[in-house]
Formats: C-alpha cells, sequence, structure tokens
C-alpha cells in the first residue's frame, strides 16, 4: 500500500477507515494518513442491513460539497459503539442479515438464492434459486439454518465470549 500510496499520493484525496475491517488494519490507515498528510474518511461496502459502523459527519449540503470538504482536509469520522464488537461477530451479523429473506426487495429477489449470481459455462448469469431449481442442496440449508441462529440473543452472548473484543481503539 505504500509503494502505491507514493506512487499516486497527488491523485489521493483522503484514506478509508473500513467498518468492515480489523482495527489493526484500520489503524495503519491513520499512520499513511499522517505521512501523506490526507484526511480520514469513513467507508466499507455495506451488503446488509445494518448502517456502516465508521461514518462520516459533516454539515454539507450535497456530495461534492462533501468532496471539497475532503479534498480541503477537513473530516470528521464517527466510529459507533457497534465497532466495538469483536470483528467476527460483526462479520456473522452480516452475513446473517444476506441470508434473510427480504419480502419487499426492490427487484423482487425475495430469497438470499435469488441475490447470489453464478456465471454458467454459456455465459449467462443466473441466480443460485435457478440453478437450485428452486430446492437448496441440503448441506447449504444447514450451514443458512446454523447461521441464523446468531438472531437468538443467548448465541450472540456465547459469540461474545467467544471471540472477545480488542481493548486497541484509540484515536
Amino acid at each position: 500500500m505504500t509503494e502505491f500510496a507514493r506512487k499516486y499520493s497527488s491523485f489521493l484525496h483522503a484514506f478509508e477507515l473500513n467498518g468492515l475491517r480489523p482495527w489493526t488494519e484500520n489503524r495503519e490507515v491513520f499512520g499513511l494518513a499522517h505521512a501523506f498528510q490526507k484526511p480520514v474518511i469513513s467507508g466499507g461496502d455495506r451488503h446488509a442491513l445494518e448502517p456502516n459502523v465508521v461514518l462520516d459527519l459533516t454539515n454539507a449540503a450535497s456530495f461534492s460539497e462533501f468532496a471539497e470538504q475532503v479534498r480541503a482536509g477537513h473530516t470528521d469520522v464517527l466510529v459507533t459503539d457497534q465497532y466495538h464488537e469483536p470483528f467476527t461477530l460483526r462479520i456473522l451479523q452480516s452475513l446473517e442479515e444476506i441470508l434473510q429473506d427480504h419480502e419487499n426487495h426492490g427487484r423482487g429477489w425475495r430469497r438470499w438464492s435469488d441475490r447470489v449470481f453464478y456465471r454458467c459455462d454459456d455465459e449467462v448469469v443466473r441466480p443460485l434459486t435457478m440453478l437450485f431449481a428452486n430446492r437448496v442442496p441440503r448441506a447449504v440449508e444447514f450451514f443458512v439454518r446454523v447461521v441464523h441462529t446468531i438472531r437468538r440473543y443467548s448465541m450472540r452472548q456465547a459469540l461474545r465470549l467467544a471471540f472477545p473484543r480488542r481493548q486497541e481503539l484509540a484515536l
């Protein structure tokens, strides 16, 4: 990353704190931002329902106004309490949300297998539902059911004990 940042630093406006990355990686981002005199912004792809756990705070009225603030070096990032959850638990919670049924999905992709696609040998991209002929293989169904156990409070508590959070978050 340092070689990339050195080579392209004039094209970089900021470094990203990723809400779905471990703190050890995000801590390195602060070092890079400091070394290259760039601000830090929030980021991280969200593929589930929960909002990102690292947020940019701004009074900008539009995205372009926000981008100008970043380019000027002014950013404020909020790390929410959810980031303090064990990393493994946060990933499992996201996976559980992804594997949920979404009755009101905008494209009608209600089941998770409607929202996962595969490029077949004939180069046509098809949802897994079609490839499964509407019947999910037992091993996959078992995995999905196990992941859904995280909905239970007792399971989340057990996972918190199994994957203790690290006490290294200090900005």
